[in-house]
């Protein structure tokens, strides 16, 4: 009897996918209803229905909020914490490192609940790192988005000149780039930052150019209008706060909430994704087709001799 893992390997190089389009629609319907209804503080679902690639439904209970008090403040009013449905996503090489007889082994798309803390009293939410306030976020985010006007985004728009572009690109996907609200992760926010600045960026370069075309190798000396008409940017990563909801969607950034951004993505899309901790490209290999016209990610290692892309 062939094992779970030869299993898995047989109908994924026989063409199976591990995601699907349809699949992450209704997924997205499901989580929609049943975050009004947590919001609403009324229970109308209690599950949701997933598909695995044997084709059988699995279900996930909805998980029911609770009231934690500190064990050192018997006289505190507690935090409350929400249980918020989220999507976790495994790569082909996730499936098959899976023990054998694992629980959800064919499941390349789970639900798991993020736990959201909150004030028992104001229902405020918080943070699970100290945050930086709202004008340090902003300044900061000022100076990363400063940098890659000038000095940082020249390669990349040198390379951009350079190449035959796909006509009309109309959007901008951000996918997993992280919080930029951490008040002393100095490496983590700076990170998070400049992706977002990248977003920004090429936005408003594609924006420019297209509304004033230039041939391959030819200065755009409108580049610089920064005009933003017509090229929607969104982001979505689990991470973001109350705080980066606000600064991003300040700056023209739609903030959305899993898998509303992977189904934005379709052949009018920049995609940038750099370093995620989800199988990013598989899924966009998997339900684009065609795929975005642009996708700007870390290096790709080759898992088995350890070379870079470039590196042949």
């Amino acid at each position: 009897m062939a094992t779970q893992q030869e299993l898995i390997k047989t109908r994924y190089e026989t063409g199976a996918t591990l995601f699907s389009k349809h699949a992450l629609q209704g997924l997205r319907t499901q989580l929609h209803s049943v975050r009004i209804c947590l919001d609403d503080e009324v229970m109308l679902y209690k599950e949701i229905l997933v598909h695995n690639l044997n084709g059988h439904l699995v279900r996930f209970p909805i998980e029911r909020d609770q009231i934690e008090v500190p064990d050192h403040r018997p006289d505190h009013d507690g935090i409350y914490k929400t249980k918020v449905p989220v999507l976790g996503y495994r790569s082909i090489q996730r499936l098959l490192s899976l023990p054998e007889g694992s629980l959800y082994a064919y499941l390349p798309v789970m639900v798991w609940h993020r736990t959201e803390r909150r004030d028992r009293k104001t229902k405020e939410l918080l943070a699970d790192w100290p945050e930086a306030d709202y004008h340090t976020v902003k300044r900061r985010f000022a100076a990363a988005k400063e940098n890659f006007g000038h000095e940082a985004f020249g390669y990349i728009k040198a390379a951009l000149a350079s190449a035959v572009l796909p006509v009309g690109i109309r959007k901008v996907v951000a996918l997993a780039c992280g919080t930029m609200t951490k008040a002393n992760d100095h490496s983590s926010y700076r990170r998070s930052m400049a992706q977002h600045a990248l977003a920004l960026a090429l936005r408003d370069h594609l924006s420019a150019s297209a509304a004033h075309p230039t041939t391959p190798g030819e200065s755009n000396s409108s580049s610089s209008s920064r005009s933003t008409v017509g090229m929607p940017c969104y982001a979505q990563d689990p991470l973001y706060t109350p705080l980066d909801k606000r600064v991003l969607e300040e700056d023209g950034i739609t903030v959305v909430e899993d898998p509303a951004a992977f189904l934005e993505i379709d052949e009018a899309s920049v995609v940038i994704s750099v370093n995620p901790s989800i199988p990013v490209r598989q899924i966009i290999a998997d339900i684009a087709d065609p795929g975005p016209a642009i996708i700007i990610w870390n290096r790709v290692v080759d898992s088995g001799s350890g070379r870079t892309l470039a590196e042949g």
